[in-house]
C-alpha cells in the first residue's frame, strides 16, 4: 500500500485531527459520544507518534534516530537498538469471504516467528479501508504485535500479502522503544 501524501499534507491532517479531539474532550464529549473509545485511543496514539515524527524530521526511520535515546545497555546488546513494536493487520477472510483456518494462521504465526522471534494476537477487530479503485471494504482483522526491525517487519508484511493474497497489508509502528526486562 503506497501513501500518495506530501510530509506537509500529513502534518496538516494529523494537526487537525489532535485539534479536533482536544476540542472534544474540552467540551465534554463522552464515550457515548463515539469520542472516547478504545479505537479512537489506539488512532489517537498512533497519529500522535505519526506527528511526533513528522515534527521531528524523523519519518523515514534515520539511522541515527535507533540509537538517538538507546541506553548503554541497549547500545551493547546491538540489534535491541534497533528494534521496535509493530502491528500488522491480518485478514480473518479470504477474499472470496470463506474463512482462514486456524491451522492456516498457525503456519503463518510459525513463519513470523522465524523472522522475528515472537508475536502477540491481539483480538480481532471491524475494519474499513477504501481501495485505489475506490471500492469499500468491511471485514475483520487480526491486529498481531511484533518487535522487530524495520526491514524484518517489512519482510514480514511482504510476506503475508502474499501468504493471504491480498491487495495490501497494513502495518504500523506501534512504539520505537521497547524494553525486555528480564
Amino acid at each position: 500500500m503506497t501513501n500518495s501524501l506530501t510530509r506537509e499534507q500529513k502534518l496538516n491532517a494529523l494537526s487537525e485531527f489532535l485539534e479536533t479531539r482536544a476540542q472534544a474532550r474540552t467540551d465534554g464529549h463522552s464515550a457515548q459520544d463515539g469520542i472516547d473509545c478504545p479505537a479512537h485511543d489506539i488512532a489517537f496514539e498512533w497519529l500522535a507518534n505519526e506527528l511526533l515524527e513528522l515534527v521531528e524530521g524523523n519519518y523515514g526511520y534515520a539511522e541515527a534516530e535507533a540509537l538517538d535515546g538507546a541506553t548503554e545497555a541497549e547500545s551493547a546488546a546491538g540489534e535491541a537498538a534497533d528494534q521496535h513494536l509493530w502491528e500488522i493487520l491480518v485478514p480473518t477472510v479470504r477474499n472470496d469471504g470463506r474463512p482462514f483456518r486456524l491451522r492456516y494462521h498457525k503456519v503463518w504465526d510459525e513463519r513470523v516467528k522465524a523472522v522475528s522471534g515472537g508475536l502477540t494476537i491481539v483480538p480481532p477487530v471491524n475494519g474499513v479501508w477504501v481501495s485505489p479503485e475506490e471500492e469499500t471494504f468491511k471485514e475483520r482483522m487480526i491486529p498481531v504485535r511484533i518487535m522487530c526491525t524495520r526491514d524484518e517487519i517489512m519482510a514480514i508484511a511482504k510476506m503475508s500479502k502474499e501468504y493471504y493474497e491480498q491487495e495490501a497489508i497494513m502495518v504500523h509502528r506501534v512504539s520505537r522503544e521497547v524494553y525486555i526486562v528480564d
